[in-house]
């Protein structure tokens, strides 16, 4: 009788173990090995609820850690397109091998814009505004983004373009005394190179 009953337990926590093992998210095919993956922000924090495609094919979602297991039949390369709101989409190839850890880092508007307000504190304009470009792909609508493009033109004496890139900062309805003091200086560059 306790042989039976032992013999039970034994089968139940068996089933209980071999059940947690096979229960990691994220797995695609059962094969060669698993692979895991982490998903990270540019300030390196976890970045969860990310859509991971394989070669088109949607296949998981990042967990709360930002982590996912991969699981292939054989190596080899790989296309991967990782996307989420709010961050902008990474599309890249990979080298599936089962030995190996992958990294990945996804970046949003807001840090986007930080990456340019430090490139135009180096006087980097060129890089400051594929950053802004970037950042408005994410949001269009975002007045910090168009603001800091005018600025940046501005910087670069191109007044025009400041205007023209201003005035899409006029008609989203954004008016503060910062907004009319670029405002004077787009308007001031403008006249003082006409003359």
């Amino acid at each position: 009788m306790h042989i039976r009953v032992l013999a039970f337990l034994l089968i139940i926590l068996f089933a209980i173990f071999a059940l947690s093992c096979n229960s990691a998210k994220g797995r695609i095919a059962t094969g060669g090995g698993i692979m895991y993956a982490m998903i990270y922000d540019h300030d390196n924090i976890p970045v969860s609820g990310v859509v991971v495609k394989i070669n088109g094919k949607e296949i998981v979602k990042s967990d709360v850690h930002g982590r996912f297991i991969l699981d292939f039949k054989k190596n080899g390369e790989y296309e991967i397109e990782l996307s989420k709101k709010g961050y902008e989409t990474l599309t890249q190839k990979f080298e599936y091998n089962p030995m190996n850890v992958l990294y990945f880092k996804l970046i949003t508007a807001e840090q986007l814009v930080a990456l340019a307000e430090e490139e135009l504190n180096k006087f980097c304009y060129e890089e400051a505004e594929k950053y802004l470009q970037r950042a408005s792909i994410l949001e269009p609508l975002r007045a910090e983004i168009i603001y800091l493009r005018s600025i940046n033109f501005v910087l670069q004496d191109k007044y025009v373009e400041a205007k023209r890139v201003f005035r899409e900062l006029k008609e989203k309805g954004y008016d503060n005394k910062y907004i009319e003091l670029l405002e004077e200086k787009i308007e001031e560059g403008i006249i003082s190179n006409d003359i």
